[in-house]
């Protein structure tokens, strides 16, 4: 069988003080009936696509078809979105990371990630895939189509093919898109913008208005839903850090530093 994996980012880290990948993925068969079930959704909310910043301003119609003003009718609205994505995927998961605290982590440690953090929370994010895809099975990514991630997200695949036991045979694709035409990439969306909310609300301890929305995203798994594991990865300070001293000491142990 065939896993299907799909990744967005939100969030730049030029002008955001946190940045997060999301990413959905399940088996083709099922991927194909969540397709379907989210391009219903699409046409009774009146939506010709689905873009998370968009659809998450609550003082705007949700379009010309559906008003659904302010934040609990727009909750109400998009929570369906939500349950195709557990009722089908097997998988949705998130990494968000600390700029400032990114940015201040050793230099050695840029030779490896690049001065983006979007491509750690890649390469972690992809990890997490390869150990959801079952053993002889095989793995394609779908990206959203960016001209500043996409070649160091596929020089990244590459590596991470390479150096990480098992991902070789696992890892059979990597293709970048234009999210307008697939459903998943819209979904990783989503869970992006999910996952930076609640690390931005956390951060800075204050009410975040979609907690309903997250909750229901990361909700343990019920018996109706093929959904069995929705995760979250932090890049706070603490956690860089050990990731950077991780990898520094990785890489002395191959000779690749000194």
């Amino acid at each position: 069988m065939t896993v299907s994996g799909f990744i967005d980012e939100s969030g730049k880290f030029r002008n955001h003080r946190i940045i997060s990948i999301g990413c959905v993925a399940g088996f083709n068969q099922h991927v194909e009936d969540f397709a379907h079930e989210w391009g219903h959704l699409l046409q009774l909310n009146g939506l010709k696509d689905f873009h998370t910043n968009q659809a998450l301003r609550h003082h705007v119609p949700l379009s010309k078809k559906v008003d659904a003003l302010g934040v609990e009718k727009r909750t109400d609205a998009l929570l369906p979105f939500i349950a195709c994505i557990r009722k089908y995927l097997g998988m949705a998961i998130g990494c968000w990371v600390d700029v400032k605290a990114f940015n201040s982590l050793p230099r050695k440690f840029f030779r490896v990630f690049g001065s983006d953090p979007s491509y750690m929370a890649f390469v972690r994010t992809m990890m997490q895939v390869i150990d959801f895809t079952p053993e002889r099975d095989g793995l394609v990514m779908v990206c959203d189509e960016d001209e500043e991630t996409a070649l160091e997200f596929y020089r990244l695949y590459r590596r991470v093919k390479k150096v990480l036991p098992g991902a070789r045979n696992k890892l059979n694709a990597i293709s970048f898109c234009d999210d307008k035409f697939v459903f998943g990439v819209q979904a990783a969306d989503f869970m992006a913008s999910m996952v930076r909310l609640d690390a931005l609300a956390r951060r800075d301890k204050k009410k975040q208005q979609y907690r309903r929305l997250f909750k229901a995203l990361t909700a343990q798994p019920e018996r109706h839903e093929r959904i069995w594991f929705c995760g979250i990865a932090k890049g706070d300070k603490k956690a860089l850090l050990k990731t950077a001293h991780d990898t520094i000491a990785q890489l002395k142990r191959q000779g690749k530093i000194k």
